[in-house]
């Protein structure tokens, strides 16, 4: 991959996700709250916006996000910077969402190709894994919105490469600026999600399993780096609680205003009718919208089938399993409006990388059928982009009741909802009647319906034939033990 074909890809996807502007949901609502808060008035309370949102806990006659702080906090220097040229809620609301939704997740999906090509993955491969995770699973609707997913999984993706990065001994100097980053970027997933720390756990272990045969020196180095970029981290979640909720170890779930079932049993022993639902059901299921992804667990066995290789395939597998296990033992498993089960969002992009050697060592026939079912996926995804990445919970089968006819007949950007707006009446999506706060960058160009998707459409075919210029015939294989993490 030569850099400008590096670049071609990471603005293909870029632009993907810039196009569509959702509009409000309580999730983002709540973020942005914070996010004003911090900018406009230099607190954390959301006393003055929170009308907005059922997304919101209450500590000492104050009003707080009910999300984690991470997403908020890193937009907010960006849209206090931008405050003169972008005033409105709305504005600040898509530009927060590029910064740290759509952007995260285009490092990642470059990530994952990185990765796959790191781990003995041919071009192909790479590539292959990268478009499914950036275009044909739920990760593209999510890096429209702002949500914390994208931003967690990016985080966490990034550590997974940066342990690879130090499965090749360096100077210290080298040892030391990567596993820093790898404790900051694992750290800041969990400011951005809790949940995302024990697979950042999994991901230091990794990194120290890559350490630890070059002695204990190495070994103490890396540990100490990885500690010095993840304490930071540590400090500001503990430092918000605590001015917030009156204990570092108090966090918004228990102080939530609403949803006082998951305030109080937010967890129970995982079920595996919650597991059928989360992977194959019609509502929200994974692998119905994804399907592609079906296939991942055969490149997992291919990989670690490779000569050095197990660590890094079984630490994948294990952040993969944990966000499974840990959905399904949520009081919501399929969680509020949104397309897919959000809840292992940061997940993905492992998924996606099993599909690079998968793809690498298909047969031409088995590629057409990874590539029908990965097309598929894109599809669905952009159908929801088009439409409404929050299909209301009162529809059991929301691409069948409401996605796909809507994209069918032309009528797209469905929400009405602003995101100063707390009315998120499903009725409404479905009547032409009410004004729409979301749009794409073609309706904003007075194209109507599917013309709307012409530009986009044609931004694609410029992307191709930028790749794909000049390209030259595939070569060897890159030596499979190439990453010697174990």
């Amino acid at each position: 991959m030569t850099a400008r074909r590096w670049l071609v890809l990471g603005g293909m996807l870029f632009v993907s996700y810039a196009y569509f502007y959702p509009a409000g949901g309580w999730n983002q609502n709540s973020r942005l709250d914070l996010i004003r808060s911090l900018v406009e008035q230099g607190t954390i309370r959301i006393d003055d916006y929170h009308e907005n949102t059922e997304d919101k806990a209450r500590a000492g006659g104050h009003v707080y996000s009910d999300k984690a702080p991470g997403q908020a906090f890193l937009a907010a220097p960006f849209v206090w910077a931008a405050r003169a040229a972008v005033s409105s809620a709305a504005g600040i609301s898509y530009l927060a969402t590029l910064l740290t939704s759509g952007l995260p997740t285009v490092a990642c999906s470059l990530l994952v190709a990185w990765a796959a090509l790191r781990l003995g993955a041919t071009e192909g491969g790479a590539l292959f894994g990268c478009l499914v995770y950036g275009l044909g699973t739920p990760a593209w609707p999510y890096a429209t919105l702002l949500w914390g997913h994208g931003l967690a999984a990016c985080g966490l993706f990034a550590g997974f490469a940066i342990a690879l990065a130090l499965g090749s001994a360096g100077p210290p100097a080298r040892d030391w600026m990567l596993s820093a980053g790898l404790g900051l970027a694992g750290g800041w997933a969990t400011v951005t999600e809790y949940p995302a720390g024990p697979a950042a756990a999994i991901i230091a272990g990794l990194a120290l399993a890559a350490a630890a045969p070059a002695g204990r020196r190495r070994l103490l180095r890396v540990a100490g780096g990885i500690a010095a970029g993840a304490l930071p981290c540590a400090a500001i979640v503990l430092g918000y609680h605590a001015a917030a909720f009156g204990s570092p170890f108090a966090t918004p779930l228990g102080h939530l205003v609403g949803f006082a079932e998951v305030r109080d049993t937010p967890f129970h022993v995982p079920t595996a009718a919650a597991l059928q639902q989360i992977l194959f059901g019609l509502k929200r299921g994974l692998l119905p919208l994804a399907p592609v992804l079906l296939a991942a667990p055969a490149g997992f066995v291919i990989g670690l089938a490779r000569r050095g290789q197990r660590g890094a395939w079984l630490a994948a597998a294990a952040v993969i399993i944990y966000y499974l296990g840990l959905n399904a033992s949520f009081q919501t498993p399929l969680a509020g409006w949104s397309y897919g089960p959000r809840y292992i969002a940061a997940a993905l992009p492992f998924l996606a990388l099993g599909l690079g050697p998968l793809f690498s060592e298909a047969g031409r026939a088995a590629r057409w059928i990874l590539s029908a079912a990965a097309l598929a996926g894109m599809a669905l995804s952009l159908v929801a982009v088009s439409t409404t990445p929050q299909p209301p919970g009162a529809f059991d089968r929301p691409v069948e009741e409401l996605l796909w006819p809507a994209f069918r007949d032309g009528d797209l950007s469905l929400n009405h909802q602003s995101v100063l707006d707390p009315d998120s009446d499903p009725p409404r999506l479905q009547d032409r009647s009410f004004p729409r706060a979301a749009w794409n960058l073609g309706e904003r160009m007075g194209l109507r319906g599917h013309a709307s998707l012409v530009p986009l459409f044609g931004i694609w075919a410029l992307s191709a034939a930028a790749m794909f210029q000049g390209r030259r015939r595939p070569g060897t294989r890159p030596d499979p033990g190439a990453s010697r993490v174990s």
